[in-house]
């Protein structure tokens, strides 16, 4: 039985996934929770897919580690934080370093915010910083791996008080990450339709409409266009500070031309006309139809 599992005491439950000791060749999943060690053996199918529980069953173990992260399912509770491994050599000694690329073991979920086309974004704790980060994740079942991957490396370019900011990636293997500052209000639609009205005056909507402003004309500086700015994608923290968010058709304008993003993901109703032909003047009316949708 693993010592440092008895160890610790400064976490509720530790975790910790190796070879197991009674069965050479297995691997298992050694739990500890409220000062009790449970030991839970990942089998694995004809298919090569790993589990659990025969009802659920994935491709890989970091796929495992994060359904039970998230449901217990089978087990006692569900998985929260990694046991401390010593003396481990990196796992990738012939990969090029990523100062981006963060081990998802550090990311603790916990409950959904919501979703999207392409996956859910998850509250969850960054475990080594102890902070709370917002993660966008991506469904199984999607083809859009390279958006996905585009809309990080966009994020990574972005520096800017007004911007959501990317802390990290997880990109080594699926489920795919992407680990961003934690906006605590939510979205500025719902933050407005739902607020108080004597707080949120028109000082503190012209203060919101500004913030807007300003990190749309840092895209500008770096010519990048946003090509879906709305209220639904501002993400508002205390003191009503706002921040665009969501970069996923973000386009890079080279000249007087933009590289364009597939036409059906296009927001028809927030774009312009002039930016669905894919010019300069796409975020203009862009900024102005969400300040509209803002005072309604």
């Amino acid at each position: 039985m693993p010592d440092e599992l008895h160890n610790i005491r400064e976490f509720e439950m530790k975790v910790d996934v190796r070879e197991s000791e009674s069965s050479p060749g297995q691997r298992s999943i050694s739990l500890r929770y409220e000062g009790r060690v449970y030991h839970y053996r990942i089998n694995e199918d004809s298919d090569g897919k790993v589990y659990v529980t025969a009802e659920s069953k994935f491709g890989t173990l970091a796929e495992l580690v994060h359904h039970h992260s998230i449901l217990g399912d089978g087990l006692i509770t569900q998985l929260l934080y990694p046991a401390p491994k010593h003396n481990k050599p990196t796992v990738f000694p012939l990969s090029p370093p990523d100062e981006w690329e963060i081990d998802r073991t550090d990311i603790i979920m916990k409950h959904k915010l919501g979703g999207g086309q392409y996956g859910d974004v998850y509250e969850a704790l960054w475990k080594r910083c102890g902070m709370v980060v917002a993660v966008k994740t991506l469904k199984d079942d999607t083809m859009a791996l390279k958006d996905f991957l585009e809309e990080a490396a966009i994020m990574k370019e972005m520096r800017h008080l007004n911007l959501v900011q990317l802390l990290g990636v997880c990109t080594r293997e699926p489920p795919f990450y992407i680990i961003t500052e934690f906006m605590s209000k939510g979205n500025l639609l719902d933050y407005l339709r739902n607020g108080n009205r004597e707080q949120i005056n028109a000082v503190v909507l012209m203060y919101m409409a500004t913030q807007i402003a300003s990190g749309m004309s840092y895209l500008e500086s770096r010519n990048f266009i946003h090509r879906d700015l709305a209220a639904r994608n501002c993400l508002v923290d205390e003191n009503h500070l706002v921040k665009v968010a969501d970069f996923g058709l973000c386009s890079l304008d080279e000249g007087r031309h933009l590289h364009r993003p597939r036409r059906g993901q296009i927001s028809h109703k927030m774009d312009s006309p002039e930016g669905l032909a894919t010019t300069r003047s796409a975020p203009s009316l862009m900024y102005g139809l969400s300040g509209f949708y803002c005072g309604k």
